[in-house]
């Protein structure tokens, strides 16, 4: 793997669970970790197509996890109408 693999595996599983976990959160504001969660998905974003490029291929970024509906049992989306409400997270 080259440099740039390594980099995004790393800021994948090991800096954003680090970020997204509440108890380093503590002591920010909603605000300030809403903002730097937003930014750093973007940079997670152009990271992805970035190693795609570079690889020669085209790779589409995944949205955040959080922004996913889940889905229950039935298999249906638990959070569909919520979901529908809130345009900023997710546009269906």
């Amino acid at each position: 793997k080259n440099v740039m693999d390594l980099l995004n595996m790393y800021c994948q599983s090991v800096y954003l669970s680090t970020l997204m976990n509440p108890a380093n959160q503590r002591g920010w504001s909603d605000l300030i970790a809403k903002d730097l969660m937003d930014k750093y998905h973007v940079f997670l974003a152009q990271l992805h197509v970035t190693v795609g490029l570079m690889k020669g291929h085209t790779w589409l970024p995944q949205p955040p996890r959080d922004a996913l509906p889940t889905t229950n049992s039935t298999g249906g989306a638990a959070g569909a109408s919520a979901a529908m409400g809130s345009k900023d997270r997710v546009h269906i």
